[in-house]
Protein backbone atom coordinates (compact mmCIF):
# COMPACT_ATOMS: atom_id res chain seq x y z
CA UNK A 1 0.00 0.00 0.00
CA UNK A 2 1.27 3.50 -0.66
CA UNK A 3 0.27 6.66 0.73
CA UNK A 4 -1.22 9.64 -1.11
CA UNK A 5 0.64 12.85 -0.55
CA UNK A 6 1.05 16.27 -2.53
CA UNK A 7 3.17 19.36 -2.29
CA UNK A 8 1.63 20.96 0.27
CA UNK A 9 1.95 24.82 -1.22
CA UNK A 10 -0.01 23.92 -4.51
CA UNK A 11 -2.94 23.49 -1.88
CA UNK A 12 -2.48 26.23 -0.22
CA UNK A 13 0.23 28.59 1.13
CA UNK A 14 -1.23 28.01 4.59
CA UNK A 15 0.22 25.05 6.33
CA UNK A 16 -2.81 25.03 8.33
CA UNK A 17 -5.17 25.29 5.59
CA UNK A 18 -2.96 22.60 3.42
CA UNK A 19 -3.65 20.18 6.81
CA UNK A 20 -7.02 20.85 6.76
CA UNK A 21 -7.44 19.86 3.19
CA UNK A 22 -5.40 17.00 3.05
CA UNK A 23 -7.54 15.54 6.24
CA UNK A 24 -10.53 16.44 3.96
CA UNK A 25 -9.04 14.42 1.26
CA UNK A 26 -7.45 11.16 2.86
CA UNK A 27 -4.11 12.76 2.29
CA UNK A 28 -1.14 11.37 4.55
CA UNK A 29 1.93 12.70 3.09
CA UNK A 30 3.35 16.00 2.01
CA UNK A 31 6.18 17.19 0.11
CA UNK A 32 7.14 20.48 1.60
CA UNK A 33 8.11 23.32 -0.62
CA UNK A 34 7.25 26.12 1.44
CA UNK A 35 5.70 26.75 4.90
CA UNK A 36 3.12 29.75 5.13
CA UNK A 37 5.18 31.13 2.30
CA UNK A 38 9.11 31.11 2.74
CA UNK A 39 10.89 28.35 0.83
CA UNK A 40 11.47 25.70 3.18
CA UNK A 41 15.43 26.70 3.86
CA UNK A 42 14.13 29.98 4.71
CA UNK A 43 11.70 29.08 7.56
CA UNK A 44 13.67 29.18 11.02
CA UNK A 45 14.46 25.91 12.88
CA UNK A 46 11.06 26.76 15.64
CA UNK A 47 9.33 27.47 12.74
CA UNK A 48 9.91 24.11 11.16
CA UNK A 49 9.37 22.57 14.79
CA UNK A 50 5.96 24.07 14.81
CA UNK A 51 5.36 22.87 11.46
CA UNK A 52 6.65 19.57 12.02
CA UNK A 53 4.45 19.38 15.54
CA UNK A 54 1.24 20.16 13.36
CA UNK A 55 1.55 17.81 10.92
CA UNK A 56 2.26 15.27 13.45
CA UNK A 57 -0.49 15.81 15.23
CA UNK A 58 -2.61 15.37 12.56
CA UNK A 59 -1.30 12.52 11.26
CA UNK A 60 1.08 13.92 8.27
CA UNK A 61 4.15 12.68 7.78
CA UNK A 62 6.78 14.78 5.45
CA UNK A 63 8.17 12.43 2.40
CA UNK A 64 10.66 14.75 0.57
CA UNK A 65 11.95 18.61 1.37
CA UNK A 66 10.87 19.92 -2.35
CA UNK A 67 13.83 21.87 -2.18
CA UNK A 68 15.72 24.66 -5.17
CA UNK A 69 18.80 22.89 -4.45
CA UNK A 70 21.06 23.06 -7.37
CA UNK A 71 18.46 24.76 -9.69
CA UNK A 72 21.02 27.19 -10.39
CA UNK A 73 24.33 27.51 -13.24
CA UNK A 74 26.45 24.90 -11.41
CA UNK A 75 29.65 26.58 -12.55
CA UNK A 76 29.18 29.66 -11.32
CA UNK A 77 31.43 29.83 -8.14
CA UNK A 78 28.86 32.55 -6.45
CA UNK A 79 25.39 30.40 -7.16
CA UNK A 80 27.15 27.12 -5.90
CA UNK A 81 28.31 28.40 -2.68
CA UNK A 82 24.81 29.60 -1.57
CA UNK A 83 23.78 26.00 -3.17
CA UNK A 84 26.06 24.73 -0.76
CA UNK A 85 24.67 26.85 2.39
CA UNK A 86 21.29 26.41 1.72
CA UNK A 87 21.59 22.31 1.97
CA UNK A 88 23.13 23.04 5.22
CA UNK A 89 19.73 24.42 6.23
CA UNK A 90 18.15 21.82 4.85
CA UNK A 91 19.54 18.95 6.31
CA UNK A 92 18.62 20.69 9.12
CA UNK A 93 14.97 21.27 8.93
CA UNK A 94 14.74 17.59 7.21
CA UNK A 95 15.95 15.83 10.27
CA UNK A 96 12.98 18.06 12.15
CA UNK A 97 10.81 16.73 9.57
CA UNK A 98 11.88 13.08 9.96
CA UNK A 99 12.43 12.34 6.12
CA UNK A 100 15.87 11.89 4.94
CA UNK A 101 14.81 13.05 1.00
CA UNK A 102 15.76 16.45 0.02
CA UNK A 103 14.45 16.90 -3.76
CA UNK A 104 17.56 18.38 -6.21
CA UNK A 105 17.75 19.21 -9.55
CA UNK A 106 21.08 18.96 -11.77
CA UNK A 107 21.36 22.61 -12.86
CA UNK A 108 20.14 24.41 -15.86
CA UNK A 109 20.65 25.95 -19.02
CA UNK A 110 23.69 24.06 -19.99
CA UNK A 111 24.96 25.32 -23.69
CA UNK A 112 26.46 21.40 -24.13
CA UNK A 113 24.74 18.68 -21.49
CA UNK A 114 27.78 15.95 -22.29
CA UNK A 115 30.70 18.58 -21.16
CA UNK A 116 28.54 19.48 -18.15
CA UNK A 117 28.49 16.00 -16.70
CA UNK A 118 31.68 16.38 -14.83
CA UNK A 119 31.03 19.44 -13.33
CA UNK A 120 27.17 17.76 -12.31
CA UNK A 121 29.00 14.80 -10.94
CA UNK A 122 31.80 17.33 -9.12
CA UNK A 123 28.39 18.98 -7.43
CA UNK A 124 26.94 16.35 -5.91
CA UNK A 125 30.05 14.59 -5.23
CA UNK A 126 30.35 17.70 -2.93
CA UNK A 127 26.61 17.30 -2.09
CA UNK A 128 27.16 13.85 -0.64
CA UNK A 129 30.12 14.92 1.74
CA UNK A 130 27.60 17.39 3.44
CA UNK A 131 24.58 14.97 3.71
CA UNK A 132 24.84 12.71 6.62
CA UNK A 133 24.78 9.05 6.63
CA UNK A 134 21.07 7.98 5.67
CA UNK A 135 20.58 10.75 3.27
CA UNK A 136 21.42 10.33 -0.70
CA UNK A 137 19.38 8.06 -2.87
CA UNK A 138 22.01 5.87 -4.17
CA UNK A 139 24.84 6.75 -2.07
CA UNK A 140 27.56 4.44 -2.38
CA UNK A 141 30.58 4.88 0.13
Amino acid sequence: MFKIGIISDEVSSSLVEAVKWAIENEVSNFELRTVDGPYIHLITLEQAKAAAHILKQNGITVNCLASSFGKCNLFDANEVKQQFNNLEALVERAKIFETPVIRAFAGWRYRDIPASWPGIKDFFSKALEILPDGYGAGRRK
